[in-house]
């Protein structure tokens, strides 16, 4: 399933491990905007193991899960670059 994560953390060591986090389970579209092909269990994991690293009180991750039928729908302007290579990041 494609999930499209996004973050807004405060503290930049907790942000780059974040975003560390991240890259080996996706690709950076924006900033602070990762989408994710990610398994039921390698969501489950992914989350928990964000959730440990950021303050709670402070920063906030958001997880937006995209249908296939949303998917087809998804429009780009600009550089038109789509990852879903999974053999490629190190989940």
């Amino acid at each position: 399933m494609l999930i499209v994560i996004a973050y807004d953390i405060t503290d930049d060591k907790i942000r780059e491990r974040v975003s560390s986090k991240l890259m080996n389970h996706g690709m950076r579209v924006q900033k602070s905007l990762f989408e994710c092909y990610l398994n039921h269990e390698q969501f489950k994991r992914l989350k928990s193991s964000l959730e440990a690293l950021i303050d709670l009180n402070n920063d906030h991750i958001r997880f937006y899960h995209i249908c296939k039928k949303d998917q087809d729908r998804i429009e780009i302007e600009g550089v038109r670059t789509i990852y879903r290579d999974e053999d490629y990041f190190m989940i």
